[in-house]
């Protein structure tokens, strides 16, 4: 499964929270999020 990183700082350096689902949880402790 391929997932697509969206850096949301780029867009605006002070964004403080984002709306987010949690997908998976991988192997190594790590939420993949949609």
């Amino acid at each position: 499964m391929a997932h697509k990183t969206e850096a949301l700082f780029r867009d605006d350096a002070y964004l403080r929270t984002a709306e987010a689902t949690v997908v998976a949880i991988n192997e190594r402790g790590g939420i993949i999020l949609d």
